[in-house]
This record gives structure tokens, C-alpha cells and sequence, in this order.
């Protein structure tokens, strides 16, 4: 599926991420793992000057952190979240919206 969607990436860089997708070694990558790789290489296209790393957990888990933190402060000075403060949260914090 990945090298109909990205034809133009090197087999083994798609082979690589995936693999480090597959967090027990059981040759099945969970759908989040998977979006995480697509995002990646969607994100790559869009910047392709910005480093070449993989996202890690702890990367990953830290901007989640941040951003609990950030609506939590929101709510714990009675500030209104809007709809629009928050595509700009999630922008800011580089989350993206899976759909369903």
C-alpha cells in the first residue's frame, strides 16, 4: 500500500519505516503506527528540507503531554476552547487529526 502512495520513495525507506512501525516484531503494524508512517512521509513531502529523523515515542509522547498541559491550563483559568483555538493547538503541537 505504501509503494503505491509513495512510488517515488526508496523501497528500503519504506521497508525501514515500517519496521520500526512494528513495535513487537510480529510483521503487523497497529493503524495508529501506520498513520504515523504515513504522516511522516506526507510531512517529509510538504518540508523536505527538515531532518530526516523518524518521530520517536518519546517525541511523540512529549508534544501529547504538551498539549494535555496546554488545555489544561486553558480549563484551570475557565478560558473557552474554541473550535478554531483548537485547529491551532493541534497545528502548533504537530497533532494530526485522523479521521475516522
Amino acid at each position: 500500500m505504501l509503494k503505491k502512495s509513495f512510488p517515488d520513495k526508496p523501497p528500503s525507506r519504506l521497508h525501514q519505516l515500517v519496521k520500526e512501525a512494528d513495535k513487537d516484531g510480529m510483521n503487523k503494524v497497529l493503524l495508529e503506527n501506520f498513520m504515523v508512517v504515513v504522516d511522516f512521509f506526507l510531512n517529509e513531502e510538504k518540508q523536505p528540507n527538515e531532518d530526516d529523523e523518524f518521530p520517536d515515542d518519546e517525541e511523540t509522547d512529549q508534544r501529547y503531554k504538551d498539549f494535555a498541559y496546554k488545555i489544561s491550563d486553558l480549563a484551570d483559568n475557565d478560558q473557552t476552547l474554541t473550535p478554531a483555538m483548537l485547529k491551532q493547538m493541534l497545528k502548533d503541537f504537530k497533532i494530526e487529526k485522523l479521521e475516522d
